[in-house]
């Protein structure tokens, strides 16, 4: 923890980083195909298409939310996508209360 002046304690800030991850648009998806399927089965008609995604939550400590979008970009392209098959986004940035 940081400390502020005359001794009082402050929690670090927080960032909260929500990422999405899903296969690109020209990548076969069988579980989509099959998902939208079975929708249709069950009566549900109207819906025309299902994407898949994966929602990663990422939380900094003691970091500006610039610094923590650019930290979760380098993430997503090292780590969390498949850059041959999936696409990555980031859909919000947040500082959060502790």
């Amino acid at each position: 923890m940081a400390k502020a002046g005359r001794g009082v304690v402050q929690k670090p800030r927080q960032v909260l980083v929500q990422m999405l991850v899903r296969y690109k648009p020209e990548v076969p998806d069988p579980e989509k195909a099959d998902m939208l399927v079975r929708l249709t089965n069950q009566g549900y008609h109207q819906v025309a298409g299902v994407a898949l995604a994966k929602l990663f939550l990422i939380r900094f400590e003691d970091i500006t939310p610039k610094k923590a979008r650019a930290a979760a970009e380098k993430i997503g392209s090292d780590m969390l996508a498949n850059p041959v098959t999936e696409d990555f986004e980031i859909i919000s940035v947040e500082t959060i209360k502790t």
